[in-house]
């Protein structure tokens, strides 16, 4: 009797421990995996999303564009994004499965040991039923200590039966539980599954359709030739713009309302906004990167951009990434009209904009409106964007918030 007590308390002891583990696994590790995961899923879904919208604007124009090759490129690079996610999510799911099914399996074989147990309880107390066979066994007892103990003996022996029912229907409800939980997650892989077939067969789609732009373009090489000139000429004169703004700084504190002071305090409040400042447009892409890159179609010329191209969709406004003061506006061709805000000693330039409704030397709050984006003849919107420290052109996306 007292070696079936200690089994009973030991598969008790077990049951908990595995539980426990279970429960420390799946809701530390996993769950925060999977939250991680669904963060990532979301992002490039509204990536995707966002991308669509503008390539079926750029797709009206009935023309082929480096623009459109771009935003295709986005378009494959984050659906790869998305299929890594699936596959991280299913190789964490089929671990909880077969991490359920382990202990589903020795809660399985406790059962039967539990069920085994209570059987040979359940002959032994038939085999003793009779009432004077529980009398005769208390009297024969040799003295009164020896009469208290067998008592004892079989009250322990009616409380171990409890105890073992108990543990049979414990064990029976856990693994109810954990079968229905597996059933779950096995839906939930099969879901899985599909949906990452759907979006292969999609990223095999749009590599086809980047390999028929692709040959579009290279059929029109001159024309790209003379295009990059003319952009590369374009960005100088935003250069040459912005350096002679800042060497040449007339914003005196009288004029803008600020003070040396204030202005340092905007510099410093400028700084730590590293990889948080909002984006200029609520909806866009960056498709053109910083720094010196090869060209996408022309074999052996490189770009070199001091900021990055954001392409959004038609009518978009451009709002400030942070609050500053209006250095200038100006014009500049293959650019159209340019905005440079300066927060202290940083600036930020939004060129390429087709509506302006600030004016030079106002003061600007985080997130006003400061105009539109420009939309071009072939129908594609978006502006330049660029962040400087005084005559150090920065890298915009080490500074834009993530989305």
């Amino acid at each position: 009797m007292s070696h079936w007590y200690r089994r009973t308390l030991y598969s008790a002891c077990v049951w908990a421990l595995v539980v426990f583990a279970l429960s420390i696994n799946q809701r530390a590790e996993a769950q925060h995996a999977r939250a991680q995961l669904e963060r990532k899923k979301s992002e490039s879904l509204r990536k995707i999303n966002t991308t669509k919208r503008i390539l079926y604007e750029v797709a009206q124009q009935k023309t082929v564009s480096l623009e459109q090759l771009a935003l295709m490129e986005e378009q494959i690079k984050t659906h790869e994004q998305l299929i890594k996610t699936y596959s991280e999510e299913l190789n964490i799911l089929n671990g909880e499965i077969s991490e359920t099914g382990h202990v589903i399996g020795a809660l399985t074989e406790d059962l039967k040991r539990l069920r085994a147990e209570y059987a040979q309880m359940i002959q032994w107390s038939y085999q003793n039923k009779n009432a004077l066979n529980t009398l005769t066994f208390l009297f024969a007892s040799e003295s009164f200590r020896q009469l208290l103990l067998r008592m004892k003996y079989l009250s322990q022996y009616a409380q171990l039966r409890r105890l073992q029912l108990a543990e049979i229907e414990k064990v029976q409800k856990n693994l109810s539980a954990l079968h229905k939980k597996l059933y779950g997650r096995r839906s939930r892989q099969e879901r899985l599954y599909e949906t990452q077939k759907r979006r292969r067969a999609q990223l095999l789609g749009l590599r086809r359709q980047k390999t028929q732009l692709v040959s579009e373009l290279v059929k029109r090489e001159k024309v790209l030739r003379r295009n990059v000139t003319q952009q590369q000429k374009a960005l100088a004169r935003l250069n040459a713009l912005i350096k002679d703004l800042i060497e040449n700084e007339k914003l005196t504190a009288s004029a803008s309302g600020l003070t040396e002071g204030d202005m340092m305090v905007i510099t410093n409040a400028f700084a730590r906004q590293r990889r948080g400042l909002r984006w200029p447009v609520q909806q866009g892409i960056i498709v053109g990167r910083f720094g010196r890159q090869k060209h996408a179609v022309l074999k052996g010329v490189e770009v070199d951009n001091p900021g990055v191209e954001i392409q959004t969709k038609r009518q978009e406004n451009v709002r400030a990434v942070f609050e500053g003061i209006v250095a200038t506006i100006a014009y500049v061709p293959g650019m159209n009209t340019v905005v440079i805000l300066r927060h202290g000693d940083y600036y930020t330039l939004y060129a390429r904009m087709a509506r302006v409704l600030v004016k030079k030397e106002q003061r600007i709050a985080a997130g006003q409106i400061i105009g539109s984006v420009y939309t071009n003849a072939k129908g594609i919107s978006g502006i330049q964007f660029q962040v400087w420290k005084q005559n150090t052109k920065l890298d915009p996306e080490k500074w834009l918030a993530r989305r």
